[in-house]
């Protein structure tokens, strides 16, 4: 009874696998959408225009030394187009894979727009009209669910 015992708490004592997506947007090509997503909008206008950009990237840590480089071009994901279009929110939908539980790790910035600057993840999407999002705006100040 012990030895079952001892082998079912090893068991259970080792960390769950998961698999892990990891995407890189400097393995898509400059000036084109990524592979494997799809531009839509909800509300109305129209959809975005997404491509692969080179942007200067901040480092996540201050640099050690005052020679050290303060940013890195890196390839980043961005919404070029300027609809001015009220209730217009772009939206670029991976469809890839579907997702249990899952934890996103991202970062990203707002660069410019006139009538709002805004940037989230939405997440369970069901179709274009209903799904979660996470979201900040630079104009308004906040970040709401």
């Amino acid at each position: 009874m012990r030895r079952k015992l001892f082998w079912l708490l090893a068991f259970l004592a080792l960390p769950a696998s998961a698999a892990e997506l990891k995407i890189d947007f400097g393995d898509f090509h400059l000036d084109h959408a990524p592979r494997g997503f799809r531009s839509t909008v909800t509300g109305q206008g129209k959809p975005g225009d997404w491509k692969i950009i080179m942007d200067d990237e901040p480092p996540l840590l201050a640099p050690l030394t005052p020679e050290a480089s303060a940013v890195a071009k890196k390839a980043v994901l961005a919404q070029l187009a300027q609809d001015p279009t009220d209730e217009h929110f772009p939206l670029l939908i991976y469809d890839g894979e579907i997702f249990g539980d899952f934890k996103l790790t991202t970062r990203f910035k707002t660069v410019g727009g006139a009538r709002e600057q805004m940037a989230g993840v939405a997440f369970r999407i069901q179709d274009e009209t209903n799904y979660y999002v996470l979201r900040a705006s630079s104009l308004g100040n906040n970040c709401r669910f």
